[in-house]
């Protein structure tokens, strides 16, 4: 940009002249010239040119001298004096901020703190940071090594010829004596003679004594001195021999590997030869035993269509699965209310195993069997009549055989489901709900036999059955799977444990009144009804709870029934522990069915009550009798089915020697 106020103002001057402009240069000679361009576009124009300038490695005071006589020749630097003034003064900044830089991180490094920074980046990268420092000390080792053990060679060499020059005149001393003795002539002067022969070689031989002795001291001290690189080439050499047995026994490895290989290989062979033999004999053993050849059973299909709900809010979808239920069951000839139906799909929905519990004949298992038609399951609703005298899980799921290297499954056809199960869960295949029905429950202990699937019960659980099956070694359960059970209390069965009782949900079938109202038309039968589940998934989320808070009086009533139950007071007997599980299934019991409950807003309360605390009532004593007649006069007089069932077992108990139990 050029101004020129000077000549501006001239033409104010005289404004009443004409002005001709003739020559616009000579009008713009007196100009200002002003460049407009940064310290930062300066310093870019021209660094890259300073960088490539190959004798400037570094950047201290005596490089922006040399910089200024790089460009004292240059064009650009005569045709813009002051930017080039300014990039200077720019590195002159530059430079101070660097000793200033320097002077600050010496001062921190000086403190506690920047030494103990210091020496933490030293101590993790020693290796880098005393690599120079390491290789430089051994190479001046080497060296002094190399001359001192050349200082101690010449020391040697220099003996050597000091004990041959001292024998050399031990020999000329012998010989003039010798010849001292043979010659004739004076005695005198060969007395003479010798005697001044004998002074100077004693003088010379004491002279290289002294010598001798210096050069045996000197080289005392060398060898002491330097008698570590003696120990460094002992070390190199143990060394070396250390690789070569390493070499040696790296050598018999592979040769014992191979063999390792070889009698695998061998193993396999012999094996496959005795498995197939044995296979080839069990014909005729089986012939000679009386045992007939099975024939291949015919596969079930357990996989199953789904249908697609037009519903999409799940309260809609869990009220249409209950009316659908219900009025399947009555059309089946099974009269029961909106109440029961509800309460056992959500409580099959919620917990993975849910007991039928009651007197026999009050309609247990054919309910079941009704209830998987009722929801369509089909193939999918397995019954397995539990046998007395099952002792694992083998006899519910089956056992890997390791001679015909396959698994055999039981007849139950539990493995077969859950086989089917698990490709759908790996596909992430939305299939149809699933239901194993164990009728007699607890006709066998079932921590024995079904011990692989207690643990399922917990929402920590991977939800993973081991089989031992090299080709499938684990099968995956999805949470659509549920285990229904039916149990009688009487002598011929085993009781229920804390721990099963921990883990179930329990109906009881004897506060179910049964229906004596008879037909006239007769019901359908399962096999003329058609319908399509819903899948799994749907399921179990219609039935799960959005939130476990209860309203305030539902709380309240909840935690004296717990309270009363834990109270520890020797007063009450034993005290009976109402776990955590127990109370996160009552929350979510609660707060799916309270609004489908409309006789009392304690009714759904008091389904919980009596399928998750009840059954936990067992105890001995009048003390445990009024921790009874305690919980029973906390309960409001709403929740009619834990008190019928709280009161049954008072009278049981007292009429039982005190002796009381929800199983009697």
């Amino acid at each position: 940009m050029i101004s020129s106020p000077r000549y501006i103002s001239s033409l104010y001057d005289k404004g009443h002249q004409p002005v001709l402009l003739g020559n616009i240069k000579k009008c713009f000679e007196s100009a200002e010239l002003i460049d407009f361009i940064s310290d930062d576009q300066i310093i870019s124009m021209y660094g890259s040119k300073i960088a490539q300038n190959s004798e400037i490695r570094s950047f201290n005071k005596g490089t922006i001298t040399q910089i200024r006589k790089s460009f004292t020749s240059s064009v650009e630097q005569r045709r813009f004096p002051q930017r080039f003034k300014r990039l200077f003064e720019a590195l002159e900044q530059s430079n101070s901020w660097e000793e200033s830089r320097k002077e600050l991180i010496d001062a921190f490094l000086a403190t506690n703190s920047g030494k103990e920074i210091l020496e933490n980046y030293i101590s993790s990268n020693r290796d880098d940071f005393f690599k120079g420092e390491k290789q430089s000390y051994l190479e001046k080792l080497d060296k002094e090594y190399a001359d001192k053990h050349a200082e101690i060679e010449d020391l040697k060499s220099r003996k050597e010829q000091v004990e041959s020059k001292i024998r050399k005149l031990q020999r000329e001393r012998e010989q003039v004596e010798l010849n001292a003795v043979q010659s004739s002539g004076s005695i005198e002067a060969l007395e003479t003679l010798t005697k001044k022969q004998q002074a100077q070689l004693d003088a010379e031989f004491a002279s290289k004594k002294v010598e001798l002795d210096h050069l045996h001291s000197e080289l005392a001290d060398l060898q002491k001195k330097y008698s570590k690189f003696n120990t460094m080439e002992a070390i190199e050499d143990e060394i070396k021999g250390l690789g070569r047995d390493k070499d040696r026994a790296k050598e018999r490895l592979d040769d014992m590997k191979k063999q390792v290989v070889q009698v695998q290989k061998e193993l396999k062979d012999t094996n496959e030869n005795l498995t197939a033999r044995l296979l080839k004999l069990k014909p005729d053993v089986d012939a000679l035993s009386g045992i007939a050849p099975r024939k291949k059973s015919e596969s079930v299909n357990y996989k199953m269509p789904t249908q697609s709900l037009k519903l999409d809010n799940l309260d809609d979808i869990r009220e249409d699965v209950i009316d659908r239920t219900l009025d399947t069951l009555n059309k089946l000839g099974r009269k029961t209310d909106y109440n029961n139906v509800t309460n056992i799909l959500t409580t099959l929905a919620q917990s993975q195993f849910t007991l039928f519990s009651g007197r026999p004949g009050t309609g247990k298992t054919s309910l079941a069997k009704m209830l998987g038609a009722s929801l369509g399951l089909q193939n999918r609703f397995l019954n397995i009549p539990v046998a007395r005298g099952w002792t694992s899980s083998k006899d519910v799921l089956g056992f890997y055989n390791a001679l015909s290297c396959s698994f055999n499954p039981a007849a139950t056809g539990l493995y077969e489901l859950l086989t089917q199960l698990n490709n759908e869960s790996k596909s992430c295949e939305n299939g149809a709900p699933a239901i194993c029905l164990l009728d007699e429950f607890n006709l066998s202990q079932p921590e024995h036999y079904f011990s692989p699937f207690l643990e399922m019960s917990d929402p920590e659980s991977k939800r993973i059955i081991a089989t031992g099956d090299q080709e499938t070694p684990y099968l995956e359960v999805p949470n659509y799977l549920r285990f229904l059970g039916t149990v009688n209390n009487d002598e011929s069965v085993q009781s229920l444990t804390p721990r099963m009782l921990d883990r179930a949900a329990i109906i009881s079938f004897d506060e179910i009144e049964p229906d004596y109202d008879l037909s006239l038309s007769s019901p359908l039968s399962v096999d003329e009804l058609d319908i399509i589940p819903i899948s799994g998934k749907t399921f179990i989320d219609a039935f799960t709870p959005k939130s476990l808070d209860l309203p305030q009086e539902i709380e309240r009533t909840l935690k004296e029934i717990i309270d009363t139950l834990r109270n520890d007071n020797i007063e009450f007997g034993t005290p009976v522990n109402v776990s955590f599980r127990k109370v996160k299934a009552i929350r979510a019991y609660h707060n799916v069915t309270s609004s489908m409950y409309i006789d009392s807003r304690f009714a759904a309360l008091d389904y919980a009550v009596s399928q998750h605390i009840i059954p936990l009532l067992n105890g001995y004593g009048k003390n445990f009798g009024r921790r009874l007649e305690k919980l029973q006069s906390c309960m409001p007089d709403e929740m009619q089915i834990s008190q019928k069932m709280l009161q049954r077992i008072i009278a049981n108990g007292n009429q039982n020697m005190f002796t009381y139990g929800f199983n009697l």
